[in-house]
């Protein structure tokens, strides 16, 4: 018995330590902050196939992908302090929330060419 009490009691800690801090979350998180989605499968689509395009090596595919990340989370990150929004992949989100990623690529594109 002493036994199962531990594995329960782990069980039940795993479930409830990320439900209470999701409860948390949204007991303390302003009022004003809207959830928005991104769509980053089309947006790694589109990089996949601009690099397709370009007949890169690994290495200057590889360099491409971290540079583009980079500049992605900084627009992004950019975009949420401005708006007061928190942004959340499209594939996660059902159904509710805008979409900013058409609003997001110009603003990217024009990062990635260093035209801040």
């Amino acid at each position: 018995m002493n036994v199962y009490m531990k594995v329960m009691k782990t069980h039940w800690q795993k479930i409830l330590s990320p439900l209470c801090a999701a409860i948390v979350l949204v007991c303390l998180w302003p009022t004003s902050t809207q959830v928005v989605t991104f769509d980053m499968a089309r947006v790694k689509s589109l990089l996949i196939r601009q690099l397709a395009e370009h007949t890169v090596s690994n290495a200057q595919a590889v360099l491409a992908s971290k540079v583009f990340k980079r500049h992605l989370n900084d627009v992004l990150a950019g975009y949420a302090h401005k708006h007061h929004v928190l942004i959340v992949d499209k594939a996660l989100v059902l159904q509710g929330a805008k979409d900013i990623t058409a609003e997001v690529m110009p603003r990217l594109s024009q990062s990635m060419r260093g035209k801040s």
